[in-house]
C-alpha cells in the first residue's frame, strides 16, 4: 500500500509541469533553507494536491494556505491533510489556513502568502490558474494535463 502511494507521489512529481517565474529584480533561487518553501494550494479538486503534504519536509513551511471556491472539494482536501496530521504512524503537523469564496484566485494573487502554488483539480481552469500564478511571480507545481482542448494549447504556447 505504502509502495503504491510512494510511486504515485513520485509519478505526480515527475509528471508535474513546473514553472519558475521571476518578478523584476526578485531572486527566486531556493537555497534549501528551513521553511523557505511556502505552499499555496488552489482549488484542490483532486487528491494529488494533498499527496504533496503526506510527509513533512524541513525546507517546506508547515503553514499552508488553501484558496478555493465554496464546496466539498476544499473540505475533502482539508480532511485528507487532517488524516495525515492525525494518523498513528508518522503523523504530520501541517497548519492550514483556508479561504473560500468566488474570488479565491484573485484573493490568492493579491495576498500571495507563499511562493509555490499547487494545482490539482479542475482541468478546465488549470491554465488560468497557472498563468495567474506565474504572472504573480509564483512557482507552480501542477499535475497533468495542463490542457484538454486544442484552443488551450494555443493559450499555453502564447503565454509560456
Amino acid at each position: 500500500m505504502y509502495r503504491k502511494i510512494f510511486i504515485l507521489s513520485i509519478s505526480l512529481l515527475m509528471l508535474s509541469f513546473m514553472f519558475c517565474a521571476k518578478e523584476k529584480g526578485e531572486n527566486m533561487n531556493f537555497t534549501g533553507a528551513k521553511g523557505e518553501v511556502k505552499i499555496l494550494t488552489i482549488d484542490p479538486g483532486h487528491f494529488h494536491a494533498a499527496l504533496v503534504q503526506k510527509t513533512m519536509y524541513d525546507q517546506v513551511s508547515p503553514q499552508v494556505f488553501v484558496y478555493a471556491p465554496h464546496g466539498s472539494d476544499a473540505q475533502d482536501h482539508i480532511s485528507r491533510i487532517e488524516g495525515f496530521n492525525y494518523r498513528e504512524q508518522n503523523p504530520t503537523s501541517w497548519k492550514t489556513k483556508i479561504y473560500t469564496g468566488e474570488d479565491f484566485l484573485e484573493k490568492m494573487v493579491a495576498e500571495k502568502p507563499g511562493n509555490l502554488m499547487i494545482t490539482s483539480g479542475n482541468n478546465q481552469k488549470k491554465t488560468e490558474y497557472i498563468k495567474a500564478a506565474v504572472d504573480a511571480g509564483l512557482n507552480v507545481l501542477a499535475d497533468k494535463p495542463i490542457v484538454l482542448q486544442v484552443k488551450s494549447s494555443f493559450f499555453v504556447q502564447k503565454n509560456f
